[in-house]
């Protein structure tokens, strides 16, 4: 594997200038979509317009690591009584957590159920359980910052359910509160328990 160095001379592949030299350059690269920009990152630049042109393979993990840690905001008001179930969930698994270990048990979810995909029937038929939601029950904000993985595990599961994301992540509660609450001794808990310490070292 050839390491490649500062201002080292490559030939490139420019969109406006065709087949170009290049130079390896330092600089802020800035990911598709507006996503972010990883910053001081060894990049390919042409020679005749100074356009970032390619990323050596060095790159590469600084980048990845950079769209992965990228953030979407995801909000949603939902009866009180499915804020407590997560919560109560969430304590049953760790009771030094946080409110962020909120959306890693449903991340933990999410991708149990896009990757176990003839299981995905479970989250609409769950919908229908009666959890103890009530008309005008007061409701409660839950706010997550998702990263683009976990922003892709939830598209591909409202598609295969054909959920929106408030009734997605209602039915994701209610299952987490029939695993973690219900049973006495829930099979999932000590998974999710060694997940937890895992995740606070």
């Amino acid at each position: 594997m050839k390491l490649f160095h500062e201002n080292e001379k490559i030939d490139g592949l420019c969109e406006d200038d065709g087949r170009v030299r290049a130079t390896l350059r330092y600089r802020d690269h800035e990911l598709e979509d507006g996503l972010g920009v990883v910053r001081n990152v060894l990049v390919s630049v042409c020679d005749v317009c100074d356009q970032t042109i390619g990323i050596p393979h060095q790159s590469t993990p600084a980048i990845r690591d950079a769209r992965q840690r990228a953030v979407a905001s995801v909000e949603l008001n939902l009866p009180a009584i499915y804020v407590d179930m997560i919560d109560a969930a969430v304590f049953r698994v760790d009771p030094e957590s946080n409110a962020e270990m909120r959306k890693r048990v449903l991340v933990y979810y999410l991708a149990r159920y896009v990757r176990e995909e003839d299981r995905m029937h479970e989250l609409n038929a769950i919908l229908t359980k009666d959890v103890g939601a009530r008309p005008g029950m007061p409701t409660r904000r839950l706010s997550f910052k998702f990263s683009v993985s976990a922003v892709k595990l939830l598209e591909a599961a409202m598609a295969r359910t054909g959920l929106n994301r408030t009734d997605l992540t209602k039915a994701l509660i209610a299952k987490i509160g029939e695993d973690l609450i219900e049973p006495a001794s829930p099979p999932l808990l000590p998974e999710l328990s060694l997940l937890a310490q895992v995740l606070k070292a």
